[in-house]
């Protein structure tokens, strides 16, 4: 098993196979940051391993070519 720098409760980020609509984007990253929340709430992340997936999940919406 791959070892992952977030811990193993935090989601991983999704691959789109077409470019999503702004508004599939803004979905997708609100659902992430739900099941972020609460992994840290339940205890199940520490504040640093959501602090780093805050940065990573930052860098990659940022990253994500949006359909226009």
């Amino acid at each position: 098993m791959l070892e992952s720098p977030y811990g193993l409760h935090l989601p991983i980020f999704p691959c789109f196979y077409d470019k999503p609509s702004e508004d599939r984007m803004e979905a997708v990253v609100s659902r992430l940051m739900d099941r972020a929340d609460s992994a840290l709430l339940s205890g199940k992340a520490t504040q640093t391993q959501y602090d780093a997936w805050i940065k990573a999940l930052n860098g990659w919406a940022n990253s994500v070519q949006i359909a226009r």
